[in-house]
């Protein structure tokens, strides 16, 4: 699947609700979708903008389209922190509209998605999780979902990742190009690049990595490999990317070495991390604390991995930087 940044929609008042639909359809458009799946990707965007507004005050839409070969989409999270659903099915359920809405209902928003999903919680705000595609794309060893957004105020995202699926081994990328703003967007898509165009694993596609990025001002990067299902899961890192594995109550740091990729790499190393079969992985750079945590969010882990990547860009994401959080778990 084709990675970029995300589009960043603030939505604070009703007139951002038309806003987020005409940028929605302009998306399907550029995408390929047509009229009616343009049209239920229009009304999920709409739906969710106006509860932002009318519930949590204010929020923020992020959209990104979706490239699976045979299948095109757009992908929309919808992130707020406002008060949150006690009940959010009771919300969900067709037929129930809260007073001042569009009218069609959060329950439409979920029958109108090819891939839904939600996390909400009281007093700390609620997301939503949107894909309409234009074919059913086909099933994947590993979930996966991310958000990536550049620093406030830039265009261009010095961050990036990709996951690359061959059979049942799976590589999960993730850079942060030095700095931020084209330079470091540079850096970050040539990484991009060169784990889709490679063919090489292990220490040799961190070791092709190094080499793309020369030309570049260089990046910290984390490389995650895994056997799907139950298989070994190796880890390689330069520089200050940050991540672990969660499993059935334990949690295990992946360990980067010093360096810039592209510049600096003493002699790289693959650790092997011992995981149980259902464990998630969760990778992030430094536009995040380092404090970020799913102890807070009770069920959070059971959620689609995009609607567990957009609470904790929501809540731990320093405003400062551009910033990226990846989350995968075996399908």
């Amino acid at each position: 699947m084709e990675v970029v940044a995300h589009q960043r929609l603030l939505i604070t008042d009703m007139s951002h609700v038309g806003v987020a639909r005409r940028a929605v359809r302009e998306l399907a458009r550029q995408q390929q979708l047509d009229e009616v799946l343009a049209e239920r990707a229009a009304l999920v965007a709409t739906e969710g903008a106006t509860n932002l507004v009318r519930h949590a005050g204010r929020g923020e839409i992020l959209l990104r389209p979706l490239d699976a070969g045979v299948a095109a989409g757009v992908e929309m999270l919808v992130i707020d922190r406002g008060p949150g659903m006690a009940d959010p099915e009771r919300n969900l359920r067709d037929g129930f509209s809260t007073a001042g809405t569009s009218g069609i209902g959060l329950g439409a928003m979920r029958r109108l998605s090819h891939v839904f999903d939600y996390y909400s919680q009281p007093g700390k705000g609620t997301v939503f999780f949107s894909r309409v595609w234009t074919a059913e794309p086909r099933s994947e060893p590993l979930a996966y979902g991310a958000v990536c957004v550049p620093k406030p105020g830039e265009t261009a995202c010095g961050d990036s990742w990709d996951v690359k699926l061959v059979g049942n081994h799976a590589l999960v990328l993730l850079v942060d190009g030095l700095g931020h703003g084209p330079e470091a967007e540079r850096a970050a898509l040539a990484a991009k690049h060169r784990i889709r165009q490679s063919s090489d694993v292990g220490l040799d596609m961190l070791q092709s990595l190094h080499a793309a990025l020369a030309s570049t001002r260089g990046a910290a990067l984390g490389l995650l490999e895994a056997e799907l299902p139950g298989g070994p899961v190796y880890f390689s890192g330069i520089g200050n990317t940050a991540g672990m594995l969660m499993g059935s109550g334990k949690r295990r740091s992946l360990v980067s070495i010093n360096g810039i990729a592209g510049h600096q790499m003493r002699r790289p190393q693959r650790f092997e991390v011992p995981v149980d079969q259902d464990w998630l992985l969760m990778m992030y750079t430094d536009g995040l604390s380092s404090q970020i945590s799913l102890d807070p969010y009770p069920g959070l882990r059971n959620r689609h991995p995009a609607v567990v990547a957009a609470v904790l860009y929501r809540d731990f994401a320093r405003g400062n930087d551009d910033a990226t959080v990846l989350v995968a778990r075996a399908a």
